[in-house]
This record gives C-alpha cells, sequence and structure tokens, in this order.
C-alpha cells in the first residue's frame, strides 16, 4: 500500500519542485527585466497595464531564450511565462489574458 502512495505523490511532488525552481528564476529575470525598464521604458513601468508588462516580459524572455539557440530555451521559456502568470494570478485563455480574483 505505501508504494503506491509514494507512486501517486511521486509526480507531485516533482511537478512542485521544478514550479518552485521556474518560480525563482522568473523572479529573477523578471527583476533584470524590471530594471532595463527603468532606462528602456520608463512610461511602461510606471503606467503600463498588467497586459502590456506580461507582454513586454514574454517578448523579453523569448528574445533571450532566440539568443541562446538551445534546443530546450523555447520550453524554458513557456515554464518561466507559466511561472510569471502563477505569480501575478493570470492565465492564458486562447488570445485573452485572464486576471484571477484574489
Amino acid at each position: 500500500m505505501l508504494s503506491f502512495a509514494t507512486i501517486r505523490v511521486e509526480p507531485a511532488f516533482h511537478e512542485a519542485r521544478e514550479h518552485r525552481h521556474y518560480d525563482a528564476v522568473c523572479y529573477r529575470l523578471e527583476q533584470v527585466f524590471l530594471a532595463g525598464l527603468e532606462e528602456d521604458d520608463p512610461d511602461l513601468l510606471a503606467f503600463g497595464t498588467g497586459e502590456r508588462m506580461r507582454a513586454a516580459f514574454e517578448a523579453y524572455i523569448n528574445r533571450r531564450a532566440d539568443e541562446l539557440q538551445e534546443p530546450d530555451a523555447r520550453t524554458s521559456a513557456k515554464q518561466i511565462i507559466a511561472a510569471y502568470d502563477r505569480t501575478h494570478s493570470t492565465s492564458r485563455n486562447g488570445d485573452m489574458l485572464v486576471r484571477k480574483s484574489q
């Protein structure tokens, strides 16, 4: 019985650990992104909507993934954006950005 419980819990454990990893990476990259906005686009930093900030951050992450040119960079970029959405309580529904109520 215990081995069955371990098998069922293990995927959730690994998924949670992977989420924590990408949450930490996302946090650091978002800090770098925001620091860059101070010089590059201070109006977006000060007055940008959540949707505009997300779009700009996603473009930043995708640009960095393209520059890296490694096979898994795009997959990692998607995971980083998913972490951004978890952190900011947003998700994608087709082309629409949905903010979850707090």
